[in-house]
């Protein structure tokens, strides 16, 4: 906010700057090509744009009585309002005073119908020029009535009823009681903003029907902001004038403000504090600056900028508020504020409703997206990009590739299968010995899992396991691994796989059970042992496994404390069998004729960093299979 006239020491001389000049008492504002006229006292100032001087058009010598309210026509004849003389007075533009509406001296009411020079007027307030019609409007405030002027000099009354009416919004203008309307603001689409005693701001449209836009009308809701309008107690505004946006800027006199009513009807204050002062220097935020008494205010079509007259005894000024916004906030449509990609920074949908729209075009997405900075696309930077091993699908979900596992795909699967000498190694390779597979990562799933149509498995897991783990990535896998034929069953894995690929081998407190189901079981001929993989040792062994046998059933059941553990039935018939001291398994026939060797020590080695854990682990997986038996 800036002192635009006045505020000098100097008095009015033509060409005189407008900052030096001392004014007297400014009231009426209008706006013409640009360039803005003011009623000051007996006076009529023109501001010369190009060099910020002014032009005297009209003083004493014209014998103004105490003129209030101008505007402009098309042409640039001024029309004022004389209240006192209860006239209209046109300025031609050789300079040429002549009476345009009333009866000079004259108060009263007649003349609807004929010429506007010989129709009564009631102490006239202010007038607005139609520049497309070249009709004039007048506030003929004791008579209670706005008036319309034609281009052909008749005059009619298009707001306001004499004999009564109704004071309700939606009624037709010329039925409608209206109480003094004041200063009044004719908008580019045809509505007739004006102000009336009863403090509200109320709007002609072009139908010919009112209705109130600001103000309740009662006194207890003063100094309201980011209300509706119509909520808020105005106290005495006096200027209205619409801005290029169809927002409404209202000169609130006794409240000392600015006030502003956005197209959605939302008022807020854009300048003054509600309470009297002078701020004569440039003030960067005008909502913090204080101002005195305002009069008229008008807009600027093509800048926006709003002007406004102060008349008090402390100051006597025309401000200057130009348009200001702080960043990020631009000026849109009248409005502080910005967008992202075409949608407002406050809108849900903004920034694909991912992020936050920091400035003007740019987001700031959320976790998990991204994408031409709008947060379109999902994004797994907290996965570190699937570590190049998969596929962002989601926001911070990968898929990935065949060969590897984990919430980021940084683990490279490792498959348990058996080779031609009977141990288990490492393999990536998910298809030529691997039957069936699943994995379970950190979130562990207590649901049965179906390796196939015939097999089930469920995991009951202890609340202290991943805390064993020591928040380590990690993934428990369930597989099957083909025999071929160097045992009675295949290999059943269960195995805990840590993110070096490397298997993690635990004793638990309890035990996890394997059931083989629908086995031909003849105990008269054969032995049945179950066999698990020691990955530490690197070698099959009887050793902390049981073997239980249901004839009812047909059922063998494996059990044993560890975790990762691969285990296998092996039948031989009896009299081969020779009893052996230690926990290796000796050369064996099996029932389909093959040969099963013992791992020797140097194949040792493809499980090098596990750890053993015992008796505070509380893990528990029962296991339910159905196989094909060999």
């Amino acid at each position: 906010m800036s002192t635009f006239i006045g505020g000098g020491t100097s008095p009015i001389t033509n060409g005189i700057l407008t900052t030096n000049a001392t004014l007297s008492r400014p009231s009426g504002l209008a706006l013409y090509r640009g360039e803005v006229y003011l009623v000051d006292s007996a006076r009529i100032l023109k501001v010369n744009n190009h060099n910020n001087s002014l032009t005297i058009i009209a003083d004493v010598n014209a014998m103004l009585n105490n003129p209030f309210g101008i505007c402009l026509n098309d042409e640039g004849e001024i029309f004022i309002v004389e209240r006192a003389s209860h006239v209209v007075r046109k300025i031609l533009t050789n300079g040429t005073i002549i009476v345009f509406a009333g009866i000079v001296n004259q108060q009263g009411y007649s003349g609807d119908g004929g010429l506007a020079v010989n129709a009564a007027l009631n102490w006239p307030y202010d007038v607005a020029c139609d520049l497309k019609t070249g009709d004039v409007y007048i506030s003929d405030n004791e008579n209670q009535l706005i008036r319309k002027v034609f281009k052909n000099g008749t005059i009619t009354t298009i707001a306001g009823s004499r004999s009564g009416g109704t004071t309700q919004d939606g009624s037709l203008a010329t039925q409608t009681v209206i109480n003094r309307p004041m200063m009044m603001s004719l908008s580019s689409n045809g509505n007739l903003y004006f102000t009336s005693n009863i403090c509200t701001i109320r709007k002609i449209s072009t139908n010919q029907t009112i209705s109130t836009v600001a103000g309740d009308g009662q006194n207890n809701n003063y100094r309201k902001n980011d209300i509706l309008a119509t909520l808020v107690t105005l106290d005495v505004p006096f200027g209205v004038d619409e801005g290029p946006f169809g927002e409404l800027y209202i000169a609130e006199t006794y409240l000392s403000a600015i006030r502003k009513v956005s197209p959605n009807g939302i008022i807020s204050k854009i300048a003054g504090t509600f309470q009297s002062g002078v701020s004569l220097n440039t003030v960067l935020d005008a909502s913090k600056a204080q101002i005195t008494d305002p009069y008229d205010v008008i807009v600027d079509p093509s800048t926006g900028i709003v002007y406004f007259s102060e008349y008090s005894s402390d100051v006597k000024r025309v401000a200057k508020l130009e348009p200001y916004c702080t960043f990020p906030f631009e000026l849109i449509n009248g409005t502080c504020t910005y967008s992202c990609y075409g949608i407002g920074y406050d809108d849900a949908r903004v920034c694909a409703g991912h992020g936050i729209c920091l400035s003007n075009n740019t987001c700031q997405c959320e976790s998990g997206w991204k994408g031409n900075n709008q947060c379109s696309l999902p994004s797994c930077e907290l996965l570190n990009n699937c570590t190049g091993n998969g596929m962002c699908i989601s926001n911070n979900t990968c898929e990935c590739n065949s060969k590897w596992k984990h919430i980021d795909c940084s683990i490279s699967i490792c498959i348990p299968y058996l080779n031609l000498n009977s141990q288990l190694q490492c393999s990536q390779d998910l298809n030529s010995q691997l039957l069936t597979f699943n994995e379970l990562q950190s979130n562990i799933n207590l649901n049965p899992i179906n390796l196939n149509e015939n097999q089930q498995i469920t995991f009951i897991l202890g609340n202290n396991f991943t805390n064993n783990l020591e928040n380590s990535k990690y993934f428990i896998s369930s597989s099957i691994s083909q025999s071929n034929l160097q045992f009675y069953s295949n290999v059943t894995n269960l195995v805990l796989q840590n993110s070096n690929s490397t298997f993690i081998q635990l004793q638990l407190s309890n035990s996890i059970q394997f059931h083989f189901k629908n086995i031909d079981i003849e105990l008269s001929s054969f032995n049945y042992t179950c066999l698990r993989y020691d990955y530490l040792l690197n070698r099959w062994t009887n050793e902390s496994i049981s073997t239980i046998i249901d004839l009812s059933v047909n059922e063998i059941t494996c059990s044993t404390n560890y975790l990762s553990t691969s285990i296998v039935i092996q039948r031989y018939r009896i009299i081969e069998v020779v009893p052996s001291k230690s926990n290796v398994i000796p050369k064996v026939s099996n029932s389909n004729g093959g040969t099963v060797v013992n791992p020797k020590e140097s194949n040792r080695g493809i499980i090098s960093h596990a750890i053993r854990l015992v008796g505070s682990t509380t893990l528990t997986v029962v296991i339910m299979m159905i196989f094909n038996i060999l």
